[in-house]
C-alpha cells in the first residue's frame, strides 16, 4: 500500500500498537469506510449525526445533523434513526424512522457515506493499523500482531496457522518467519506428496537404500536448515505418519532411509498449516493430540466475513497494487457497493475479493451496478428483521430448504444474512454453504 493510501486511510501514525489502547474489551464503532476511525459509543439518548463525525475527522454531507441515537434498555444496544434525510441502515436493512432497533456485535450501519461496524467487546487497537508483512488487518489482526511480537524465536519453536482457504495463510507464514529471522521457506504441501513417497520426499535416504536410489537425497527438512519449513495443509498427513513427524518436532531429527546413524539435528524453525479447524481435526480423531500440543504457538485467521471491517483496507490495497495510488476524490466508490461487498459470503475470502478487485473497470470504479453485475444480484432482504426466530431447529431448517445457501437461508428466516452469521458461530455451527 502507498503511502498516499496509508494517509487516505488512518487517523493516527503508522506505528504499531499492541492492543487497545482505551479500556478492554469497550464496546466501539469502527470505522470501515471510507476512513478508519474508531468511535466510542455516544451516550445513550444523545442524537448525533453531521458534527459528531465532523469532530472525528470524517466529512459527510449526507448525514443528517440529527441523524442517530444509541440506547441500551436491557442492556442491550439499541440504535434509533431520527427521521434523518438517507435514512439509517443496519446489515442492509432501512431503519424505520423513530422505531429503536438492536444492533448486535458485528452489525454493519451505515448512515450517508460512511460505513461503521459494531463491535460489543472490542480488544484491538484503537486506531488503524498498518499491514503485517503483506497481511492487511487494520481492527481484526491485533491479537496476531499482540502474540507474535511479544514471542522470539527460540530453538524448537513449532508454530500452528489455523484458517479457511484464501484467508492468508501463506503470507502469515512468511511474515512470522521474517519476524523469528527465519526467513528462507521451504513449502511442503502435504495433500501433493505421495503417501508412499512421503517419508523419503520428508526425510530423505542413502546412496542404494533402496531399487533405483543411486545417490542421496538430502530431503525437504534438512534442506530448511537455517530456515523454516513450512507444511501447508497439514491436516492431509496420514494418521500412520503423524508419529515420524511427533519424532522431528520434538528433537528435529530425521532419519534418512537406508541411514544407520542419525545425522545433526536441524536448526530450523516448523510451521504447519490446516484450514480445517483444529477442535474438528480433534473431535474427527483425524490428528493426533500429542501432536497438536507440539505446536506451541498458534495462530489463527479469520475469514473474510468474519471481519468486514477490514474488507475495504484489503479492496484499497489490492487496488493500489494494480492501478497506483486510489484517491476518493478521483475514483468512485459508492458506499451501497462497499456496503453489500461487507455482506457477501466470500467462500474463497481475500483470495476471492482480488479476484472481485481484479476484474473491476478502473476507471468506473466500484458502484452498486458494478457489485451487482460481478457477484450475481443481491436477494430482496426483509423490510424488518422484527419476527426472525432463531433456534436450531429453525435454522438448520432453513439450511437444508436452502440448499445451504446462508444468504437464501436468512431471508427464509427474515433475518440478514450477517445475523445469521453470528447466531452460526456464537452456536458453534459450520460455516460452510
Amino acid at each position: 500500500m502507498s503511502a498516499h493510501a496509508r494517509r487516505l486511510l488512518t487517523t493516527e501514525e503508522d506505528t504499531p500498537s499492541t492492543g487497545n489502547d482505551g479500556p478492554d474489551r469497550a464496546p466501539w464503532l469502527l470505522g470501515a469506510f471510507p476512513k478508519l476511525v474508531a468511535l466510542q459509543i455516544p451516550r445513550s439518548g444523545e442524537i448525533v449525526g453531521r458534527a459528531w463525525l465532523d469532530d472525528n475527522g470524517i466529512t459527510d454531507a449526507k448525514v443528517s445533523r440529527e441523524h442517530i441515537s444509541f440506547s441500551r434498555p436491557g442492556g442491550r444496544l439499541h440504535i434509533r434513526d431520527h427521521r434523518s434525510q438517507n435514512g439509517t441502515f443496519v446489515d442492509g436493512i432501512k431503519l424505520a424512522p423513530d422505531e429503536p432497533m438492536q444492533i448486535d456485535d458485528g452489525a454493519i450501519v451505515r448512515l450517508g457515506q460512511t460505513i461503521f461496524v459494531y463491535r460489543e467487546a472490542f480488544a484491538g487497537p484503537s486506531k488503524p493499523e498498518p499491514p503485517l508483512g503483506k497481511l492487511v488487518g487494520p481492527w481484526a489482526l491485533g491479537k496476531i500482531r499482540q502474540d507474535l511480537f511479544a514471542r522470539g524465536y527460540r530453538e524448537g519453536l513449532n508454530v500452528l496457522l489455523e484458517g479457511a482457504t484464501g484467508t492468508g495463510k501463506e503470507l502469515l507464514a512468511e511474515e512470522v518467519a521474517r519476524q523469528f529471522g527465519r526467513p528462507k521457506i521451504v513449502l511442503v504441501n502435504v495433500a501433493a506428496v505421495p503417501r508412499d513417497s512421503f517419508e523419503g520426499n520428508m526425510f530423505g535416504w542413502e546412496k542404494h537404500a533402496f531399487t533405483g536410489s543411486f545417490g542421496a537425497y538430502h530431503g525437504l527438512l534438512r534442506s530448511a536448515a537455517g530456515g523454516t519449513v513450512f507444511l501447508d495443509e497439514i491436516e492431509a498427513l496420514p494418521m500412520e505418519l503423524q508419529p515420524k513427524l511427533l519424532r522431528f518436532l520434538e528433537k528435529r531429527q530425521v532419519q534418512p532411509l537406508g541411514a544407520r546413524e542419525l545425522p545433526p539435528p536441524v536448526d530450523c524453525l516448523v510451521m504447519g498449516a490446516t484450514n480445517r479447524s483444529i477442535h474438528e481435526l480433534l473431535t474427527q480423531d483425524a490428528f493426533r493430540r500429542d501432536l497438536i500440543a507440539r505446536f506451541q504457538l498458534r495462530f489463527t485467521l479469520p475469514a473474510l466475513e468474519e471481519r468486514p471491517e477490514d474488507l475495504f483496507a484489503i479492496l484499497a490495497a489490492r487496488w493500489e497494487q494494480l492501478h497506483g495510488k486510489l484517491d476518493l476524490s478521483v475514483t468512485r466508490m459508492d458506499a451501497e457497493a462497499i456496503d453489500r461487498l461487507m455482506r457477501h459470503d466470500w467462500p474463497e475470502n481475500v483470495r476471492g475479493l482480488f479476484r472481485f478487485v481484479e476484474s473491476v473497470d478502473r476507471n468506473a470504479g466500484i458502484k452498486k451496478s458494478t457489485v451487482d453485475r460481478l457477484l450475481g444480484p443481491e436477494l430482496d432482504l426483509p423490510a424488518s428483521r422484527r419476527g426472525g426466530v432463531l433456534t436450531r431447529q429453525t435454522v438448520d431448517k432453513a439450511l437444508a430448504d436452502s440448499g445451504g445457501n446462508k444468504t437464501r437461508a436468512a431471508q427464509l428466516l427474515n433475518v440478514s444474512r450477517p445475523q445469521l452469521f453470528r447466531w452460526l458461530r456464537k452456536n458453534g455451527k459450520e460455516r460452510d454453504g
